[in-house]
């Protein structure tokens, strides 16, 4: 199924809640991404009836948090809009179709004495207080606009996308992304000289296979455990499975359990991007959990100490006690504010003008 067919892509789920059954305990509530959005569906296991049960809006992401009987707890944000708790009622019609009514949940109902309800109504803080609309809004002069790509092989576009990816990776997601900036270039929402790009994973997989396939393209890069040297990563990884299907396509899945062959070492290795890093220019920054074991840091490593050997601006970033995804929150907030102080210091901008930042 295309993504044009505009009807339902299939079940792309993250996670299943522990009880997300309805009260007729046949009805269950999924978080499932439909085509670049995240929505809440509602799927009988009996009939296969499957209905989208969150506001129709692509703009909005839905994840579920609890729900009982048949009522919902959930939350949407979007890119530029903070998270808003919301809560979902279902509506029984005489036709025995469902509908759901919707409603904010403006101020949460939390446990705690008075005492500690007055002190955080009267809280202040001497910490610097960001504009939102200096945060989000890309055209201010502090700000930055924000491009996020779903090229073939993103969840939520249907099967026959997603499995387009195995075999093509290093070619088609990063023509892809080339095309996605080429356009917004040309609808002059982005400015060709202040270009950055980040990642993290596949999409620190893209950003190096960028700045070394497009090297004139970027002025500067972040890459959070990137995948950097296929051949590396199939001896280190916790999914060895995963770089066979990756650079082969989804029918080498059993090879990992054969040692590569020298064969296959090239193929893996004219896949990543260290096969261009002679090419990169772009200054860039490197943010590691110590503790990874889907993507070691080794990878990371061996990549950055290439572009040093070339002359390139690098930094490296180790986060000792993290993991592959980087979620403890100390960790977020020094990758994002280390992230805008590296972009920030590459991007040579007038007073008037907006920076343009890719995320793969």
């Amino acid at each position: 199924m295309c993504a044009e067919d505009g009807c339902f892509p299939g079940l792309y789920c993250t996670t299943i809640h522990s009880n997300p059954w309805l009260s007729d305990n046949c009805t269950m509530i999924i978080s499932s991404i439909w085509h670049s959005s995240e929505v809440l569906l509602s799927v009988n296991v009996l009939s296969g009836e499957i209905v989208h049960i969150s506001p129709v809006d692509p703009n909005f992401s839905w994840n579920l948090l609890t729900l009982d009987g048949n009522n919902i707890v959930a939350i949407s944000s979007s890119p530029v809009d903070f998270a808003q708790i919301r809560y979902g009622k279902a509506i029984k019609k005489e036709t025995n179709n469902t509908t759901w009514s919707w409603s904010n949940i403006s101020s949460p109902i939390f446990r705690c004495s008075d005492k500690v309800r007055s002190l955080l109504s009267s809280l202040q803080s001497s910490i610097l207080r960001i504009s939102v609309k200096d945060a989000h809004d890309g055209q201010t002069k502090v700000g930055y606009s924000l491009l996020i790509v779903n090229y073939r092989g993103s969840l939520g576009f249907g099967e026959e996308a997603l499995q387009s990816l195995p075999g093509n990776v290093g070619s088609q997601d990063v023509n892809d992304v080339l095309s996605a900036i080429d356009h917004v270039i040309n609808l002059g929402l982005a400015s060709p000289s202040k270009i950055t790009v980040m990642g993290i994973s596949h999409g620190g997989f893209l950003t190096t296979q960028l700045i070394g396939q497009a090297p004139d393209k970027f002025v500067a890069a972040a890459a959070i455990n990137p995948v950097c040297n296929l051949a590396l990563m199939i001896g280190t990884t916790d999914i060895p499975d995963w770089c066979y299907v990756e650079a082969c396509g989804t029918t080498a899945r059993n090879c990992f359990t054969e040692p590569p062959s020298a064969d296959d070492l090239t193929l893996l290795y004219n896949k990543s991007p260290i096969s261009h890093v002679s090419k990169v220019k772009a200054p860039t920054l490197f943010l590691l959990g110590a503790q990874d074991v889907r993507v070691p840091i080794y990878d990371g490593l061996q990549y950055a100490r290439a572009l040093k050997e070339k002359g390139v601006d690098v930094k490296i970033i180790m986060f000792q006690n993290d993991v592959h995804a980087l979620k403890r929150p100390q960790s977020d907030m020094e990758s994002f504010l280390n992230i805008g102080v590296w972009f920030n210091k590459y991007c040579k901008y007038g007073a008037s003008e907006s920076r343009d930042f890719l995320k793969t």
